[in-house]
């Protein structure tokens, strides 16, 4: 699902399967999240023609940095709007002064 707030697109999703007793956790791997990418938050971004002026962040857990998600994250973002690990923008590292335990 994408929701719009503006400008700025925050991409929500849920994986699983019904099984016989009810909803199945499933693993996000490189392959699911490339599928989600590639059928559902490109195709929403073409349609609303926002492409080619979207910044594209995520943070680094594996499946975000699979080779076919690179792959496909610079075919259509270019490495330039792409904030995530491996790539020419990524996320600073976090600031142990933003801590909220630690007040």
């Amino acid at each position: 699902m994408v929701r719009v707030y503006g400008s700025i697109y925050r991409w929500f999703f849920l994986l699983g399967e019904i099984g016989p007793s009810g909803p199945v956790t499933c693993t996000v791997s490189g392959t699911r999240y490339e599928s989600l990418l590639r059928n559902h938050l490109i195709p929403a971004l073409q349609q609303r023609g926002c492409v080619d002026s979207t910044i594209f962040a995520q943070d680094g857990a594996s499946p975000h940095i699979a080779t076919s998600v690179k792959q496909l994250l610079n075919l259509h973002f270019g490495n330039d709007r792409i904030i995530s690990r491996h790539f020419s923008t990524a996320w600073p590292p976090p600031s142990s002064d933003l801590n909220p335990c630690a007040f």
